[in-house]
């Protein structure tokens, strides 16, 4: 299995001096800070006061919806309302904004990158909020880092579902990706790709415009992170990690969920757009089956501890964060209380 090694912890991390950044908004209520994180460097950024040593925090890490964006503009509601009563800290995989080239892509190095940044704020009381396939790197953290305590509970967000009926749909996606990187990279280059990602933000922001609130969104945060999707590094270390995936898709698979982290498990409905929306009897039998088997893991998930939770909701939305940050909250308040108990 291929999985990161303790040995990378003695790696120091420290703030670079010149590297690319984000430019912040001076309305956004973020703060983009560039790492140096086991040699390359990694993008972060808080919301709320982070001196104060009173205030918990929140750390969230993401994973892709349809158009494959796997970044942390899908945390811009959550951040700023979660802001008011925490510190809050989102970390992106390197690779997808900093302009990066040859980053080490993927869920399984990223475990390794999140320990140190993790490292590097002395966090050790942080509530986990982790959406879709991010579960990926949060499992392989655990198991790799034993004895750390910087995360307390976890909540998941519709996470990857690690059965081998779920991971053949999973790889299924990404195995064109695979099949023809060498082909889609070479027309990246080329900058031939750009217009797509344009249209695809389009697409981005017509969803979170539909379901975010006015009072919840940090739109300038949202803006600052849809441009860096436009660099062709990013768009080339995107298309790597998808033609990755099932390798850590696998890595996670042969490793166990914690029992003694508390977990709130979401499940919410998305995959019933896709069956309400599709004609073909074989492709809409599959999507049933996996909302099926998406339930029973995360029941099973549940069922590790008396201090887990399984929580179905009604909402078709994927971003359930972006939906409800509200309801976010009063999980992550319900978790950390069940957790002190």
């Amino acid at each position: 299995m291929k999985s990161v090694k303790a040995l990378k912890d003695i790696l120091f991390l420290t703030f670079i001096i010149g590297a690319p950044s984000v430019n912040a908004s001076p309305q956004s209520m973020a703060q983009h800070e560039t790492l140096m994180v086991d040699e390359h460097p990694i993008h972060v950024a808080t919301w709320g006061d982070t001196t104060d040593q009173e205030r918990p925090w929140i750390v969230m890490i993401s994973g892709p919806i349809d158009t494959w964006h796997s970044d942390s503009a899908w945390f811009a509601a959550n951040a700023k309302v979660l802001a008011k009563d925490y510190r809050v800290l989102v970390i992106d995989r390197a690779g997808q904004i900093l302009d990066t080239p040859d980053a080490p892509v993927g869920y399984d190095h990223f475990a390794t990158d999140m320990h140190l940044v993790l490292t590097h704020y002395a966090i050790n009381d942080a509530t986990l909020v982790s959406f879709a396939s991010g579960n990926i790197s949060a499992q392989i953290y655990f198991s790799t880092y034993t004895q750390q305590r910087a995360i307390d509970n976890a909540l998941l967000i519709d996470p990857d579902v690690l059965t081998p009926f779920s991971i053949a749909r999973y790889v299924a996606d990404a195995k064109p990706f695979k099949d023809n990187l060498s082909q889609y990279l070479d027309y990246i280059s080329q900058g031939k790709y750009t217009p797509r990602v344009e249209q695809k933000n389009a697409a981005d922001l017509a969803v979170l415009q539909a379901l975010g609130k006015p009072d919840s969104m940090d739109w300038d945060y949202v803006d600052s992170i849809f441009k860096t999707r436009l660099l062709l590094n990013n768009q080339l270390n995107l298309f790597r990690e998808i033609a990755r995936y099932e390798e850590d898709l696998q890595s996670a698979s042969q490793l166990n969920w914690p029992k003694q982290i508390p977990t709130s498990i979401v499940d919410t409905q998305f995959e019933s757009h896709y069956i309400q929306n599709t004609d073909e009897t074989d492709a809409k039998e599959g999507l049933i089956a996996w909302q099926k088997d998406a339930k029973a893991y995360y029941q099973s998930l549940a069922k590790l501890s008396t201090n887990n939770s399984y929580v179905e909701t009604d909402t078709e939305a994927h971003l359930f964060q972006v939906e409800q940050p509200k309801a976010v909250a009063n999980l992550i308040k319900a978790l950390r209380a069940n957790s002190s108990e």
